[in-house]
């Protein structure tokens, strides 16, 4: 055998040593991160297992605002129908925990510019609400109607890649998505009920252990700013009414008039 041959053989020899030690490594990591990963989730199903089935018998009286950026804010909307889901209750990768904010009734905003409705929609669509678009005609702009309800939804998964365990939030609290990465021991009961707390709009530390603590300031601004929207809607309201009741009174006195005639 000529030297050539031997330096071959040998490439040959370590090309599928190495290859052999790749395909054996993610099937090695991917296990021992589901040793560690498997129990967190299997805690985390358990408590919001145990929290779905005491929340559909209490049925506690929460209600949330949810602002629609530039449109107005869907306000007063009562969380319930609490459910959890899962592909495979023995082996928990991944885990969803939803419920539904809503109440009897729609919202009716008009957007003049056609660009900016578009933009509208896609955030109305992302969030999954429930709406109906209308252009008018001639380019007088878009009518958007949207339904009082907003699905919520906190999504678990186990990423063997990172070795973490993901967090999706969807419309917790605002409309949109938030993700958040936990390694295993960031797993803990302390996390749980306060993320619990955040479902239930109870004062918390959620986002301090996620560490995205939101200043005061600022979530008094958003508070003052869902007030504002509300009591603007609020006096709509009322003036249209009147407008309604001064045109109905006007339509009257004319009638009266036309008869003494």
């Amino acid at each position: 055998m000529g030297l050539l041959d031997e330096l071959k053989n040998e490439a040959e020899t370590l090309k599928a040593t190495d290859s052999g030690d790749q395909e054996t490594a993610p099937a090695q990591t991917h296990a021992e991160t589901n040793r560690m990963l498997v129990p967190k989730m299997m805690a985390l199903y358990k408590y919001f297992k145990e929290f779905t089935e005491h929340l559909n018998v209490v049925s506690p009286d929460v209600s949330s605002d949810y602002l629609l950026e530039g449109l107005g804010t869907l306000t007063s909307l009562r969380q319930g129908d609490y459910k959890l889901a899962t592909d495979d209750p023995k082996k928990i990768e991944k885990f969803t925990f939803h419920w539904t904010c809503s109440r009897e009734g729609r919202q009716e905003f008009k957007i003049e510019n056609q660009i900016i409705a578009e933009k509208h929609r896609e955030r109305i669509w992302n969030a999954n609400l429930r709406f109906n678009k209308r252009d008018l005609q001639n380019g007088a702009g878009t009518i958007f109607v949207v339904e009082d309800y907003v699905p919520v939804t906190i999504e678990f998964a186990i990423d063997p890649v990172k070795n973490v365990i993901g967090l999706k939030l969807k419309n917790l609290g605002a409309l949109g998505t938030v993700s958040h990465a936990f390694p295993q021991e960031k797993i803990n009961a302390e996390l749980m009920d306060e993320l619990a707390k955040c479902v239930l709009r109870r004062p918390n530390r959620f986002d301090e252990l996620t560490g995205e603590k939101m200043s005061d300031t600022l979530r008094q601004r958003i508070r003052e700013s869902v007030e504002q929207e509300r009591e603007q809607r609020n006096t709509e309201l009322h003036v249209g009414g009147l407008e309604g009741e001064k045109s109905s009174v006007t339509q009257r006195l004319k009638g009266s008039l036309f008869r003494r005639k």
